[in-house]
């Protein structure tokens, strides 16, 4: 939760192999923020954050809009 913003977030860190930074890794994250993430969203959204990572990491074409499309269904659905 970001108390000064009053929104939940979801953040999901990973990285990626880069042999010209120390540490030969390269640290992102990709964030979801919302007025209300529940714990069964949160599971959601984690599958699609990862399968987006996935596509970073193989340097697949990812559409940012089909993505938003996405967590906007799972955060506006209920999730039974």
């Amino acid at each position: 939760t970001l108390q000064n913003i009053k929104r939940d977030c979801y953040l999901f860190f990973d990285n990626i192999r880069d042999l010209t930074v120390r540490g030969d890794k390269r640290i992102y994250m990709l964030a979801v923020l919302a007025p209300q993430i529940s714990y069964f969203n949160s599971l959601r959204i984690k599958k699609v954050l990862n399968a987006v990572s996935t596509k970073i990491k193989t340097q697949e074409p990812w559409d940012p809009k089909e993505v938003w499309d996405l967590i906007v269904m799972i955060l506006t659905r209920p999730v039974f």
